[in-house]
């Protein structure tokens, strides 16, 4: 059984007010890339997002955190350090370019998949879009909270950068590889996340999301994104 997005985001969020929060927040308007003042810029991918929570647990995060950002889509014009591409999916050429010339320019960019959650047809798209624009290899969802009905402990994952700390998750995770990468979180023995230098920039990318946990308010969520902005 596959794990459904809603049934998820019941269980990572846990209120109903927080996705009374997801869907008023993902309305706000974009502003432009890289506006005066901004430290990272949330990318909204649109209908290629998966998880639209997940944009709203980003954007709450960054609120809380008091940390300056701004939301742009894909391709628009402008200059930012930090890009954050939360549950995304890169099934448009021109955005995976744009992307990809964005790392080469020496940006960093941290990229939450959302491919966990994409019909089989659609991830096996994926897995090419992903190796031939970002170097990344990614198999098949390990579904997490499969294992978690037949387990007596809340799975965790194990993240040793950019800071060492265990994120709880219930949803299914991608195990991921590529030559000449960094693995940076665990679900067991299976790599799920990764670092790899793309031309003069760094790709941090995520085979698990962990905006619905920001939306859910989890300490260790939060304290994990803090770090990553500050050391991007």
């Amino acid at each position: 059984m596959t794990l459904s997005r809603r049934r998820f985001l019941e269980v990572a969020a846990g209120f109903p007010a927080t996705l009374l929060t997801a869907r008023s927040l993902v309305g706000n308007p974009p502003s432009e890339l890289g506006s005066s003042g901004t430290v990272c810029v949330l990318l909204d991918f649109k209908q290629s997002c998966t998880l639209p929570e997940s944009l709203a647990g980003f954007e709450l995060a960054l609120k809380a955190a008091q940390i300056p950002y701004s939301r742009a889509p894909v391709g628009t014009r402008g200059r930012a350090r930090t890009l954050i591409a939360p549950a995304a999916a890169l099934t448009d050429l021109r955005a995976a370019q744009w992307l990809r010339t964005r790392l080469e320019g020496g940006v960093s960019v941290l990229f939450e998949s959302g491919a966990a959650f994409l019909p089989p047809r659609e991830f096996a798209s994926q897995q090419r879009w992903l190796q031939s624009h970002l170097g990344v290899a990614v198999n098949p969802p390990l579904k997490i909270w499969e294992e978690l009905q037949v387990g007596s402990l809340v799975p965790y994952l194990d993240y040793s950068w950019p800071l060492r700390i265990k994120v709880r998750d219930f949803s299914s995770v991608i195990p991921v590889s590529s030559i000449g990468s960094e693995a940076v979180a665990w679900f067991g023995e299976n790599p799920v996340a990764l670092r790899r230098k793309v031309g003069r920039g760094s790709l941090l990318f995520l085979g698990s999301p962990i905006g619905p946990h920001l939306l859910s308010g989890d300490p260790q969520a939060q304290r994990w994104l803090i770090a990553f902005i500050t050391r991007a």
